[in-house]
Formats: structure tokens, C-alpha cells, sequence
């Protein structure tokens, strides 16, 4: 049988950037002081959210020219402070304020163009509440959950930055699993291998479980830090808080938004 053969696979710079590169570390602020009107809202966001603020001061903000985000770090951060400003108000507070169908200009726009640069669509995702969210207490300190901080949240609550916290902990356990997984990738797709073992030789197989235990030993250390979920995670208020703000739009049960979200300014 004749297969095509398959390309070698490399960890790029991009899939590293972030959680798996340690240096530069996430932004806590938007260094430029012309993005202070973002960074001003998402430092007050949950008061602004408790005092039924949030759309009265998103509105008085001008649309911010995103091509001065000069670097990688500085467009994921405007990514997050968009993201966390545009759910926050969409959603408004729990129960309470009724949902907006029509975003801004001044967060719709910006939004839109940061996150194409970054390849991502204008909703909020993994990569703001986790990979582009947490920094280390103390900065020459473990990478673990001993020493990591969420950046910003919603609610201004403990269990929200553990639910961000025990994801963040799992990716970094999990890390080290991925350059094994491209390399066995690239090693069975040797000729030696012609898709059958028996043909490999003993350093080749001796290699495949060196790569399969680092594999196994990530899946080890991630399990138990799942269980940990629950120390500082409350089900209720993840479910009535948390899980609120991060709904999207696309497909939302009960007609909330049967015709989506407006993008004020967004053609595409």
C-alpha cells in the first residue's frame, strides 16, 4: 500500500507564545497612556458592573486606533480588555440588566481589527480569560498554582480567578506533552517505520516510549489538578456568574439573541 508521506511537524514560535514562553510575560496594562479609557474600565469592571455602570461609560469612550499596538503582547492585551469590556456589556449584571444586541463603535471596531490581527474572531475565548490573563506573584517564583494570579475578572471573585487559575495550571502540567507528541508524530512517520513497528529499530522504539511516558506523566500531573477545581470554585456561582459573561451569541438558547450581535462600524 502506498502512502503519501507525511511533513514534519515543528512547535512554532506563535503556538508557544504566551503560556509556553515565560519571557515576555502577559501585560498587565497597556503601556501607551492613549489606551488609559480602556485600561480605566477594565480595572473598575466588576464596581462598574455592581453599580450598573458599565454601558452609561462605554459609551462616552472615542473609537482608539489599534494599529499603535506595536507588539504580540500588547494586541493579546487589548484583546482581553475588549473582550472582557464587550461580554461585560452585552450581558450586563445577572438577572438584572436586560441584554444589549447593539455593541458600540468605540469597542466593536477595535475589537474586530485586534482580534484579526491575532487570528481569533471578536468573542471572548480561552485564550483572554486564561493564556493572556495570569501572572506570577512573585516573578522569580514557581510556575505553578503557588505563585499565579489572575489579571482581571468579571466578578472581582475568588472563584472566578480559580476557575481561570486550574485551567492555567492544567496547560502549563500539559506543556510538556506536546513536543513529545511531535516528535513521536515525526518519528513514525520515518520510512524505517513503513507504518509497522517490527521494521523500526531498537533505538527508534527505545526513543517512541521515552516520548510516550513524558506523555503519560503530563496526563498524571494534570488529572489531580483538576480535582482541585472545587476548593475555591463554588458550582453555584460559577453557573449564575462566571458562565454568564462568557456566553457567546451565535445559537443562543431561548431567543435571547435570535439575530445575534450588531458590530456598530464592522463591515466585513
Amino acid at each position: 500500500m502506498n502512502h503519501s508521506p507525511r511533513k514534519n511537524l515543528k512547535p512554532s514560535a506563535h503556538a508557544f507564545q504566551g503560556l509556553f514562553s515565560l519571557d515576555p510575560p502577559p501585560l498587565r496594562k497597556l503601556p501607551d497612556a492613549y489606551f488609559d479609557p480602556w485600561e480605566s474600565l477594565i480595572a473598575d469592571l466588576p464596581d462598574l458592573l455592581l453599580a450598573g455602570r458599565l454601558r452609561l461609560e462605554v459609551k462616552k469612550l472615542q473609537v482608539l486606533d489599534t494599529m499603535l499596538l506595536t507588539s504580540l503582547r500588547e494586541r493579546e492585551r487589548a484583546y482581553l480588555v475588549l473582550s472582557f469590556l464587550a461580554h461585560a456589556y452585552v450581558w450586563g449584571y445577572p438577572k438584572i440588566e436586560g441584554v444589549e444586541t447593539f455593541l458600540p463603535e468605540a469597542l466593536a471596531v477595535p475589537w474586530f481589527k485586534v482580534s484579526s490581527l491575532l487570528g481569533r474572531k471578536p468573542v471572548i475565548s480561552y485564550a483572554a480569560t486564561v493564556l493572556y490573563n495570569y501572572r506570577r506573584l512573585d516573578p522569580n517564583g514557581p510556575f505553578d498554582l503557588s505563585n499565579l494570579a489572575v489579571i482581571n475578572t468579571f466578578t472581582g471573585s475568588m472563584d472566578e480567578s480559580w476557575f481561570y487559575l486550574i485551567s492555567l495550571a492544567i496547560e502549563i502540567a500539559g506543556s510538556k506533552a506536546i513536543p513529545a507528541i511531535l516528535k513521536i508524530h515525526n518519528l513514525i512517520s520515518k520510512s524505517s517505520f513503513d507504518h509497522n513497528p517490527q521494521n523500526a529499530d531498537k533505538n527508534e522504539l527505545k526513543q517512541l516510549a521515552e516520548y510516550l511516558n513524558t506523555i503519560s506523566t503530563a496526563i498524571l500531573e494534570m488529572t489531580p489538578i483538576l480535582v482541585r477545581m472545587h476548593e475555591r470554585n463554588d458550582p453555584n456561582f460559577f453557573f449564575n456568574r462566571t458562565r454568564w459573561f462568557q456566553s457567546g451569541w451565535k445559537g443562543v438558547e431561548n431567543n435571547i439573541m435570535p439575530y445575534g450581535l450588531f458590530y456598530e462600524g464592522v463591515f466585513e
